[in-house]
């Protein structure tokens, strides 16, 4: 599993305790126009939804995430050529580094 996808479940996982709350956030954040299951949201609703909510720390904690998930959409090489993006080692330690600031917040 890659730490995007790592990131995804935890958020997820945490989202869920409380899915009414998040649902809500996510509609006045304007990221939904409906509540919608978490289970369908982009790893983009539970970042914003959980530093909203304050569940991963604004500062630090989700512009890192951000770049874990930038990581993730460049794991497609399709998708890194059109965005004329390399999918490297720093970019993969960014990755890394959000998951740890995941795992530091929700501890």
């Amino acid at each position: 599993m890659l730490p995007a996808e790592k990131i995804e479940a935890l958020l997820l996982w945490k989202l869920n305790q409380d899915a009414p709350t998040a649902q809500q956030s996510a509609i006045t954040l304007g990221l939904l126009t409906r509540p919608k299951p978490l289970e369908e949201w982009d790893l983009h609703h539970y970042i914003e939804v959980a530093a909203a909510l304050g569940v991963i720390a604004p500062s630090d904690t989700a512009p890192q995430l951000r770049l874990a998930k930038d990581f993730r959409n460049l794991i497609h090489p399709g998708r890194a050529v059109r965005l004329a993006r390399r999918c490297d080692q720093p970019t993969a330690l960014a990755a890394v580094a959000g998951l740890g600031f995941l795992i530091r917040d929700l501890s």
